[in-house]
């Protein structure tokens, strides 16, 4: 037996060990006062409970952002929120499940595409590791659901589905129209592979008048179910589109700009320069005459960034398969598959560590209790942070940053939750407001991270005595 074939048993067997140890390990404790997911699981609760399509809680139904997509993610985690509790461990324990669902799609695409089982294995463990992704897993975004959807296009891809293909695009569009964007470009780089390299002469035109039809009905198919979803809020989807692009402020319109040179420490430059050192070593050794998949998909990511032109990091979860199958394909053919893989493993395994030697001791099931304990039984509405949302979410809550159109009638007088540090302001709406109210403090919570304090806004007309 190769010495190859056993460092990568070794190295299966070593993720299969580490990866859940560190899922387990940072479970609520990787993102802290990460406002998505409040912002992603609050959609589901107010539809699951409320039949409410709009976003009331940050936006205060003033825009209908977001209301010709995500109905199939409202539906999911509301299912779970209703069913098992709406809490953030029940939001990000779907999350994870989904991604593990797509790292299994992209394993048995690879393995149906002819790749090694070996080499399979460490992908899809790997997968999992990636920071990207482990970030998709452990927060309630509707990132986890459009990977479903792209490694089912893909996967679909590999069996030469052309009607898998359509219809799990358009099931990313109905999610997001960023996964739509990969799981098209993709799948077609897949079945274009697949079927140009299998297949010669009239075979190859057989196949690709099957799978051109394929495509047509898949996406039909698709369309038909997007319209059942979305049907009374068609009219807003060009409108969607306009604010997504009026609501961008950077400079540079490119979500792996943002990944690469703007998130904390600057910790995915390493990822760029092993990308850089690929790309030239592999042109110069002509590595892509052989690598046409790893070539295809890259060349899809390079365009799915700038045709989509917002500079949200997050999206990279979505392309970082291509990157991922660049880099252990690179690995393979050098023969050193077993170096790469374990380079990769450690560098995001390190990250990690990092993490949870910081936040380790972060309790955000404890700090939920503690912070619904201090309110009274009462009607009077919330304004509170993000994370706050799961103490109060069955209340009338609303994100302090809430505009002037989404504010509830305060009435007698509201709770303010606020949290030091916090890169949320107070609305200007809300700071206004507060000048009719006087504040009494109900409690600081000090937790790692920050001191949460709690008050109550009383109207300064029900202050004054009354008169004689």
């Amino acid at each position: 037996m190769r010495k190859e074939s056993v460092t990568i048993r070794y190295l299966v067997a070593a993720l299969c060990l580490s990866v859940p140890i560190i899922y387990w390990l940072l479970h609520l404790r990787y993102r802290i006062d990460n406002v998505d997911d409040a912002w992603s699981f609050a959609w589901a609760y107010q539809w699951q409970v409320n039949g409410i399509i709009e976003d009331i809680v940050f936006r205060g139904g003033t825009q209908l952002e977001g209301s010709s997509f995500s109905m199939l993610y409202r539906l999911l985690y509301g299912w779970v929120g209703a069913t098992f509790g709406w809490t953030k461990s029940n939001a990000h324990l779907v999350s994870t499940v989904l991604v593990v669902g797509a790292s299994a799609l992209w394993t048995l695409a690879l393995k149906k595409l002819g790749y090694k089982s070996g080499f399979c294995l460490l992908f899809g463990l790997l997968f999992l590791l990636v920071e990207p992704i482990f970030g998709a897993a452990n927060q309630a975004r509707t990132d986890a659901l459009s990977l479903v959807w792209i490694a089912a296009a893909v996967w679909s891809a590999s069996r030469r589905s052309g009607l898998g293909v359509g219809f799990f695009t358009i099931l990313a569009f109905e999610n997001h129209p960023a996964a739509a964007v990969h799981a098209g470009g993709f799948g077609l780089a897949v079945l274009g592979y697949s079927i140009f390299s299998g297949s010669d002469g009239r075979v190859r035109r057989a196949a690709l008048q099957k799978v051109s039809l394929g495509l047509i009905a898949g996406t039909a198919i698709g369309g038909l179910l997007y319209f059942v979803l979305h049907y009374n809020t068609l009219g807003y989807l060009t409108a969607t589109f306009a604010q997504a692009r009026r609501m961008e402020v950077y400079g540079v319109r490119n979500y792996f700009f943002s990944y690469f040179f703007l998130t904390r420490y600057l910790r995915h430059i390493p990822e760029l320069v092993l990308l850089l050192l690929i790309f030239i070593l592999a042109y110069r050794r002509n590595f892509y005459r052989r690598a046409r998949l790893e070539a295809l998909l890259l060349g899809v990511t390079l365009a799915a960034s700038v045709l989509i032109a917002r500079p949200n990091f997050h999206y990279v979860a979505f392309a970082y398969p291509a990157f991922l199958l660049l880099f252990l394909s690179f690995g393979d053919h050098w023969e050193k598959l077993g170096l790469m893989a374990t380079g990769l493993g450690l560098f995001f395994t390190l990250q990690y560590c990092w993490v949870y030697w910081q936040q380790g001791n972060y309790d955000f099931r404890e700090q939920t209790r503690r912070l619904s304990l201090t309110l009274a039984d009462d009607d009077l509405p919330v304004f509170g942070t993000a994370e706050a949302w799961f103490a109060f979410y069955d209340r009338d809550f609303r994100h302090l940053s809430v505009p002037e159109g989404g504010l509830p009638a305060p009435g007698r007088g509201f709770y303010l939750v606020r949290k030091t540090p916090d890169r949320y302001a107070l609305s200007p709406t809300l700071e206004r407001l507060l000048d009719d109210y006087s504040l009494s403090r109900i409690s600081d919570l000090k937790f790692p991270g920050g001191i949460i304090t709690v008050d109550k806004a009383i109207p300064v007309e029900s202050e004054q005595p009354a008169p004689e």
